[in-house]
């Protein structure tokens, strides 16, 4: 098994004990992996208004590092503090009833709760679902947040390739929907349900989802 001794506490150890750093000549760092965390932890005791503002500057470099992290520990987190997070849910929702109904009625409030519906029913069928408000917006303003199908005032999110069928929550697989419409159409896709009703503008309607 390869060792290496640590520049700092000089001690012999696996080279597993050792970060990588792609700059040096074995591909590791010089000082083992407890004395790096002994002197960051030591140099935010000294400067810990310089430590923070490292960590802030990173943040802010790395969004899409720091979701993801999120988004991995996440589950984790739940797991360990499941009662107490339902508790204080519970709790909070009780004391704030109309912040959550001024946020569920808002015209933004009522478009996020159609998003969450329909990713709860794409993870419940392993389907993609990466479609943020933003882009459900621009979907929206491209169809005048009307029905694809009828031009009524829009209420639904429907998929061109239903989620049964494997088709996700994603940018081209999306369209605004009245309920009429959405429940009329169910599980078939959208040529099918087009030329059940003697409509002809499929292609407009793929071409603006896109």
């Amino acid at each position: 098994m390869p060792t290496k001794v640590c520049r700092k506490c000089e001690v012999e150890k696996d080279t597993s004990a050792f970060s990588r750093h792609a700059n040096t000549r074995d591909g590791l760092k010089s000082w083992c992996k407890p004395c790096l965390v002994e002197s960051a932890q030591a140099s935010g005791v000294r400067n810990p208004e310089k430590v923070r503002g490292h960590k802030r500057a990173w943040k802010k470099r790395n969004p899409d590092k720091i979701r993801e992290q999120q988004r991995k520990a996440y589950p984790r987190l739940y797991e360990r503090n499941a009662p107490k997070i339902r508790a204080w849910s519970r709790a909070w929702a009780a004391k704030n009833k109309d912040k959550i109904k001024a946020r569920y009625t808002s015209p933004r409030g009522r478009m996020l709760r159609r998003i969450n519906q329909a990713r709860r029913n794409g993870r419940i069928a392993n389907a993609p679902s990466d479609l943020t408000p933003e882009a459900w917006l621009g979907v929206l303003d491209r169809f005048d947040h009307r029905c694809a199908y009828c031009g009524d005032p829009w209420q639904e999110i429907d998929h061109i390739i239903p989620v049964s069928k494997g088709g996700g929550l994603v940018i081209g697989n999306v369209v605004p929907a009245c309920k009429s419409c959405n429940v009329a159409k169910n599980a078939r896709s959208i040529y099918d349900f087009c030329l059940d009703r003697g409509w002809d503008h499929v292609d407009w309607i793929v071409s603006l989802a896109a």
